[in-house]
Order: structure tokens, then sequence, then C-alpha cells
């Protein structure tokens, strides 16, 4: 989900290792995180509410995607470029 801010963010081209850099560490933070909820998940309720969690994630994420997917075919399209397209538009816009 952070790589199409990424795209959309920096307009010159030598920003996009810092974003990308920054994107990487929110990950790399969200992974942290969920590991020390599952662990945490598992010794207080079971694995039985884990699988519950990792649904509700899955599901979430799909809903997320959902969203994503509509919300760039409402303006540009830009997510949706071809290689091809998307040379021709970083062309004319950078």
């Amino acid at each position: 989900m952070l790589a199409p801010g990424v795209l959309r963010g920096p307009s010159e081209v030598h920003y996009l290792g810092t974003a990308f850099g920054i994107m990487g560490t929110i990950i790399s933070v969200g992974q942290a995180i969920d590991t020390y909820f599952v662990g945490f998940i598992v010794d207080t309720a079971g694995y039985l509410v884990l699988e519950v969690f990792f649904t509700m994630c899955v599901i979430s994420s799909m809903i997320a995607a959902a969203l994503l997917y509509l919300r760039d075919a409402s303006t540009d399209g830009l997510l949706n470029l071809s290689t091809k397209q998307r040379a021709v538009f970083l062309k004319h816009h950078v």
C-alpha cells in the first residue's frame, strides 16, 4: 500500500531513494509490532483467536486493495499503467 504513495509523492527522481527508505522502515516497524502482537495473542487467547486475527488481516487487506483500485480508476489511473504508458507519462511529467 505504501508504494503508490511513493510514486505520487516526490516529484523529483533523486528523492525516490529516500522515499523508498522511509517506506521500508515503516514496513519493518509494522512487522516488528505485528510479531509481538501475534505472540501476545497466542500466549493469552490461543491459536483459534490467532486464526481469526489473520483472517481479519486478510479481509482488511482485500478491502484496502479494492478501495485503492477504485480510487485509482476514478482519477487518472496512474497505478494501472503499462510499462510503455508509464514511460510516456514520466517523460512528459518529470
